[in-house]
């Protein structure tokens, strides 16, 4: 950190927990026939399964789905296609462990830290700015890209005032 001894001043973010963001949670692990639910079937590392709640179906399945992959335990949605919930924990394990160690580093150096994990989950229910409410929702939410990944120029915006807000405090 040959800034920090120059006198620099820093700021950084923690990493999202990528369960928040509409590319893993748009899509349900289930389909309704005739009122009631039917659990899409799935490959995971350990086999073929219906999909339980925790499991997390992408974005890109959806497609998949409406062809009739999923529907049948002889056709199921391939691993590439799904978060299964022991994948989950391991991300979200690991987000922690990353934001654990970006917190810790950047106190040694005495630089803010903007938590974006804990902001991004505000999104899964509602954040309002200036009359303008943002949620995680799929297009709707207004915060995220047609991706699902990435924000929008919106959503960018929001980050960026976080950024600022943490400066300025």
């Amino acid at each position: 950190m040959a800034f920090h001894k120059l006198g620099a001043q820093g700021i950084c973010a923690t990493i999202p927990d990528a369960a928040t963001i509409p590319y893993f949670n748009t899509v349900p692990n289930y389909v309704m026939v005739n009122g009631a639910r039917q659990y899409l079937y799935i490959t995971t590392k350990k086999g073929v399964r219906q999909a339980m709640d925790g499991d997390l179906i992408t974005l890109p399945a959806y497609n998949s789905i409406l062809a009739g992959q999923g529907l049948y335990r002889s056709n199921p949605l391939p691993d590439n296609l799904v978060l299964d919930i022991d994948e989950v924990a391991n991300v979200q394990n690991t987000t922690i462990l990353y934001n654990n160690s970006i917190k810790n580093l950047a106190a040694s150096f005495g630089y803010i830290v903007v938590d974006m994990y804990s902001f991004l989950g505000t999104l899964q229910k509602s954040y309002t700015i200036d009359g303008i409410t943002l949620t995680a929702q799929f297009i709707q939410g207004g915060a995220f890209g047609l991706d699902g990944v990435h924000p929008n120029a919106r959503g960018y915006a929001v980050i960026a005032n976080r950024f600022i807000m943490a400066i300025n405090n």
